[in-house]
């Protein structure tokens, strides 16, 4: 762990599942296209009989630097690395989906973090990352992906982070004062239980009724700190109420399926954990 990862844990309240290691930035480029800046991510394309492409359902833009880590990940990640060898590439990645409401916000949000890179790699300093760690295979080679959740100086100061991460219970709220872009999309206007669609809120990246839920909590209990297992509970009675579900264990089932698909969503399938985790806020 590095010098300053114990106090960034406790300060910052980052979770158990995100490994806090410091690292030198680097550019990368892939047949010509700097991946370190915004692009479009490869999707299938999708024709019809005649030949016509149909519009692409996943689109996807990410930034990707080429990291030199200088200190270790969690514990139980680098004993399963242990026997690797050859040492893997290790990347940084954020990879946003986007569509017509949410591409321009998402694209600035891209466009400011790169120019932050950029900084950091002009500069040659380290930097300490918070990420979601994923380990893959790619054209046969084991490749780390540290999917960003928020970035701090060698001094700890908070430089960047990912407007999901405090939702889905991954870091305390806030944002540095030079980080501009802070949603992921539009506000949501206020909507009745019957207007609030089962997918993803634009804004915060956590499921429309999930956000639903844990406002309702605050609201009944302000003073307390909404746990997620509390979130879960008072989701599943609303959908078993509004006739979305035939009893609360089903609905928190679906509600609970739905969460960790949309953590998935912005911080990648799988990885390094051995086991399945619960995500606590």
């Amino acid at each position: 762990m590095s010098r300053y990862a114990a106090s960034f844990r406790v300060h910052a309240r980052i979770s158990d599942l995100c490994p806090v290691f410091t690292a030198r930035l680097h550019p990368m480029w892939e047949e010509g296209v700097p991946l370190h800046q915004p692009h479009a991510r490869p999707c299938f394309v999708d024709c019809d009989r005649r030949g016509r492409v149909r519009p692409a359902m996943d689109q996807r833009m990410a930034i990707i630097c080429a990291i030199d880590r200088t200190s270790p990940l969690l514990l139980h990640m680098e004993e399963s690395l242990h026997a690797v060898c050859p040492k893997p590439v290790e990347t940084l990645l954020l990879e946003l989906p986007t569509d017509n409401g949410t591409r321009s916000i998402r694209s600035r949000l891209l466009m400011e973090t790169a120019d932050l890179l950029s900084e950091f790699m002009e500069l040659g300093q380290e930097v300490e990352v918070v990420a979601i760690s994923h380990r893959r295979s790619i054209h046969g080679n084991l490749v780390l992906r540290h999917h960003l959740v928020a970035l701090f100086d060698r001094m700890g100061t908070l430089c960047w982070c990912h407007p999901a991460a405090a939702g889905y219970g991954l870091i305390r709220p806030g944002f540095p004062s030079r980080q501009h872009v802070r949603t992921l999309g539009r506000t949501r206007m206020k909507m009745t239980p019957e207007e609030i669609p089962r997918r993803l809120d634009e804004g915060t990246g956590l499921p429309a009724w999930f956000q639903y839920a844990r406002e309702s909590l605050r609201k009944q209990s302000p003073d307390d700190a909404c746990e997620f297992a509390d979130v879960i509970q008072v989701l599943g009675d609303l959908w078993v109420a509004h006739g979305l579900a035939g009893n609360v264990t089903q609905a928190m089932q679906m509600a609970t399926q739905d969460y960790f698909q949309g953590f998935e969503t912005f911080f990648g399938m799988g990885g390094l954990q051995p086991t399945p985790t619960i995500l606590f806020h």
